[in-house]
């Protein structure tokens, strides 16, 4: 190649880096006014970092931490930028001597044996080694700057910008519980009632501070304490009715309160009492465990273990069921319907004409098989089987639990208000093959993945359980009468048709 020609082309590459370096990127600020809307830290799923808001507007992170006033986390973003900065120009510039000096090591070598020069062999060998490794280290160096320079990178996680709003906020010791200013609680439905004997299932508590800004509770329930008028009816999320403990009840409403720890804040969510929701009564057997995943091969090319079977369901509890209709201070017409097995006695009561009443004595699910093991990896020598290890079967899915025996007695109006599920429990899934093992060896001798374990078997369906309806006469119903008791003011009805 003329020597010309070469320069031309050195020339050429040298103005592609400088293209590349003037492309630099350069620190994203724009150091925004300060104004009164929000600064907001919203998570991303599955990672640890989040969007940096001001209101609806999404900010850069060294804005987002100047406008929070946390001079600290602003000063280490803005040293990193500019340290970035400086890597890629810095980088850049050696990248561009570095190919200078691999074009003229190549030069120098292709004419060496020439009249117009002559050099030891050893200089276009030195000239070009060193050019490659400058422009190769100057190309990481920028690469590297470009990253820290970067508006999407984050330095900092969700829980540190979190932390630098509150702090902005309440001062330095944070977010404390004192912080909260006013409560605001719902039920999931958003209905402020309750079910008869179902109850209620209440939302998260919402949180504001003397601005009106919302405070997140996560990892701080325990700045609240719930209490509940009747006593003792709530557990967790759930708000258990009072008519689950004496029939009394009826027409209760229920008062949920919740208070700041120490603090000032509290509101209180009175929840009235519906008897048209539908009511499940279970007896119904619990479902399998699933199974675990096989042990994967633990040598060359050994076998995963297979996966462990699902446990078996549970078994529905054989109840006794009575029903019928009584009549209550302002209710002429109400189902009531008592149920017995071994674990106790529960009641529901609702209006037939839009709430009904479930008996739940099916059988449990049956558990899902276990995941097979993964193969054994194959080797990495020639002189191993290189071929990865088989991955183990899945595991067979548990069979279902058997549906209960159910008796029912009451009137035929009443029997037939009442819906009976016996149902055997469904079999559980087949567990999955445990993945082949990775195959060994290198370039001269490469290996093979191993087979994928084949799936387990379902699980069979649980046997289906028995439903007898026994007509009773009103009088004979002793677990009604029971339940009766616990209210004077409740009527039973004789043997009517609805």
């Amino acid at each position: 190649m003329p020597l010309n020609s070469l320069v031309a082309r050195t020339l050429a590459a040298t103005l592609s880096i400088a293209l590349v370096s003037a492309s630099c990127v350069r620190n994203p600020a724009r150091h925004p006014t300060p104004d009164s809307r929000e600064l907001l830290v919203k998570n991303e799923a599955y990672s640890h970092d989040a969007t940096l808001l001001r209101g609806s507007d999404a900010l850069d992170e060294q804005d987002f931490y100047e406008l929070a006033g946390d001079h600290e986390s602003y000063e280490k973003i803005h040293e990193a930028r500019s340290s970035g900065e400086s890597r890629q120009t810095i980088g850049a510039t050696i990248a561009v001597i570095g190919l200078a000096a691999l074009a003229g090591g190549l030069a120098v070598g292709q004419f060496q044996d020439s009249e117009k020069m002559s050099v030891p062999d050893w200089v276009p060998i030195v000239g070009m080694t060193a050019g490659l490794l400058a422009m190769l280290g100057g190309m990481g160096m920028y690469r590297s700057g470009k990253s820290d320079a970067s508006p999407t990178k984050h330095m900092f996680d969700a829980d540190h910008a979190q932390h630098a709003v509150e702090i902005a906020r309440y001062g330095a010791a944070g977010l404390t519980a004192e912080s909260i200013k006013t409560l605001a609680i719902a039920t999931t439905d958003g209905k402020l009632s309750y079910c008869g004997t179902g109850g209620a299932t209440l939302a998260p508590a919402t949180a504001k501070d003397k601005m009106g800004f919302a405070i997140k509770l996560d990892g701080h329930e325990d700045w609240l304490a719930w209490s509940s008028s009747p006593d003792q009816l709530i557990t967790g999320a759930s708000v258990r009715s009072p008519l689950t403990s004496s029939l009394d009840a009826i027409d209760k409403p229920v008062d949920v309160t919740v208070t700041v720890k120490g603090g000032t804040a509290s509101q209180k969510l009175t929840l009235v009492q519906d008897l048209t929701c539908s009511e499940v009564l279970s007896s119904r057997g619990a479902d399998g465990t699933d199974g675990k995943t096989g042990e994967d091969g633990h040598t060359i090319a050994a076998a995963g273990d297979d996966g462990p079977a699902g446990d078996a369901g549970g078994d529905a509890k054989d109840v006794e069921i009575e029903a019928a209709f009584v009549s209550a201070p302002g209710h002429d017409h109400l189902l009531l319907v008592v149920s017995k097995e071994d674990a106790g006695t529960q009641w529901a009561l609702v209006d037939p004409a839009k709430g009904g009443v479930v008996i739940d004595a099916t059988g449990g699910r049956g558990g899902s098989g276990g995941r097979g093991g993964r193969g054994g990896f194959g080797g990495d020598r020639c002189s191993d089987l290189l071929l990865g290890g088989v991955g183990g079967k899945g595991g067979t899915g548990g069979t279902g639990g058997h549906g209960g025996h159910v008796v029912v007695r009451g009137s035929t109006a009443a029997i037939a208000a009442v819906h009976v599920s016996t149902a055997g429990g469904a079999g559980g899934r087949a567990g999955s093959g445990g993945d082949g093992g990775s195959g060994g060896g290198n370039g001269s001798c490469p290996g093979k993945t191993g087979t994928t374990g084949g799936d387990g078997g379902s699980g069979g369906k649980g046997g289906d359980g028995t439903t007898r309806e026994i007509v009773t006469p009103v009088r004979d119903l002793a677990m009604i009468a029971q339940a009766m008791a616990t209210n004077p003011a409740l009527v039973l009805e004789g043997a009517r048709k609805r």
